[in-house]
């Protein structure tokens, strides 16, 4: 397969990135679904160099380099771990390897693969009980929000929220924009689709689907917290 996000990266890695030692094509343009508009995101590992990003533009599309040593590569990888939130991870595991100096390259995807695939660590339940805390007063703040602006901004981190809590119950990676909905939607789709039409149903119908849907979430983990909650 070469697809014009190929072709744009290779341009790229030959041009500005001679001393790679290995690169993958990352993000929708290795895995599908990309479209014209679509960023291509390139993930390099250079010799010596501190990890950065550059931006860049060529033949009208945006590319996203993602550049690491194996160093930063691990230190990037164990932070956003923590945080259940590992685009680094997922990148290198699903990305299409376009140069691989030494083996590096393929040893950094099957490192990637493994762990990816083992999921990120469980909740705590310290963890837990913040989660349930800061849900519990978006929960009372959407309830009692006089005007469907205010509803509409308070539902939204509701959802995201809930979309989280439901995602780490699982023992699932989580995700910001899209990706937050794809791995939903792929842990459990019926309560994707259902805090969706909730959600879109607040500024016009009302709270009371998104109310019911959060509290159905919440009750997997103990239900609302208040009272006697300790920060």
């Amino acid at each position: 397969m070469n697809s014009t996000a190929e072709r744009i990266a290779r341009e790229v890695l030959a041009d500005r990135y001679p001393e790679a030692l290995a690169a993958v094509l990352a993000g929708s343009s290795a895995i599908g679904g990309d479209t014209t508009t679509s960023d291509v995101d390139l993930m390099l590992l250079l010799p010596g160099h501190a990890a950065h990003r550059d931006t860049l533009r060529r033949r009208e599309r945006v590319v996203e380099v993602f550049a690491h040593t194996e160093e930063s590569f691990r230190t990037f990888v164990e932070r956003e771990t923590a945080a259940r939130r590992s685009p680094t991870l997922h990148m290198w595991a699903t990305g299409r390897l376009l140069l691989d100096r030494d083996g590096v390259g393929t040893e950094l995807q099957v490192e990637a693969s493994a762990r990816f695939a083992a999921g990120p660590p469980p909740l705590a339940k310290r963890e837990t009980d913040n989660i349930r805390y800061r849900i519990t007063d978006l929960l009372d703040d959407l309830a009692g929000t006089p005007t469907p602006g205010e509803a509409v901004f308070v539902a939204a981190r509701l959802l995201t929220e809930t979309a989280e809590l439901a995602l780490a119950h699982h023992g699932r990676w989580l995700g910001t924009g899209k990706w937050l909905w794809r791995r939903l939607r792929s842990a459990e789709p019926a309560l994707a689709q259902e805090l969706v039409v909730a959600f879109q149903d607040v500024a016009n119908q009302g709270p009371d689907r998104l109310l019911a849907a959060v509290h159905t979430v919440l009750s997997r983990v103990g239900g609302p917290l208040r009272e006697g909650y300790r920060r």
